[in-house]
């Protein structure tokens, strides 16, 4: 199992303030403050349920320890590069592959998953701290701009969540995003093997 953290979002978001405007039928710019806590909002909603990286962030993928295999496949897709694979060495130190053994490490971003593999003359991982919670560490950088259906997604997430503000009004039932994004976003799904 992984947990991602996201360091740094450079943008630029899929979605513009006018597409934003347009998509919740927004006439003047009296509610500019609050579709623009939506772009992002539902960029990040289309992200998690693809699995995929849209916009230019930064980010680390961290791990409990590397795999039993000979290699593991990364919960993103759209990643374009891996600054980093550090991993706490049984004395406790951190160590970075990337630095002192790039030949152990192959590398492919080409394919989804993206995956990390031992290089060919390597038969193990190296051994990591015992009992040492998130101690491999993968660092990368990744998005790119959305294809459209996803980008139609997006716009009908941020409608979805600019026109209503509260789950439940009322005593009415809980109010569910529309069929249609999944619809929309079905062939862009990477399924993660650690989910």
């Amino acid at each position: 199992m992984s947990t991602t953290v996201f360091n740094s979002f450079t943008g630029p978001e899929s979605i513009t303030l006018e597409e934003a405007r347009d998509a919740c039928s927004v006439l003047s710019a009296d509610d500019d403050v609050r579709l623009s806590a939506c772009i992002p909002a539902a960029r990040q909603t289309v992200q998690n349920f693809t699995n995929m990286l849209y916009g230019t962030q930064t980010g680390t993928i961290y791990y409990d320890g590397f795999p039993k295999t000979f290699s593991f496949e990364l919960p993103w897709g759209n990643i374009t590069s891996i600054s980093s694979v550090s991993y706490y060495d049984t004395a406790g130190t951190l160590q970075d592959l990337l630095i002192q053994n790039p030949d152990w490490l192959q590398i492919d971003l080409n394919g989804l998953p993206h995956r990390i593999a031992l290089g060919p003359s390597y038969g193990f991982w190296p051994l990591t701290k015992m009992y040492k919670l998130s101690a491999v560490s993968i660092g990368f950088a990744g998005g790119v701009v959305m294809p459209a259906p996803v980008k139609s997604a997006a716009l009908l997430v941020l409608s979805h969540l600019f026109n209503n503000k509260d789950w439940v009004v009322g005593d009415s039932a809980p109010v569910v995003v529309p069929e249609t994004v999944d619809l929309l976003l079905a062939n862009y799904r990477l399924y993660k093997a650690d989910a």
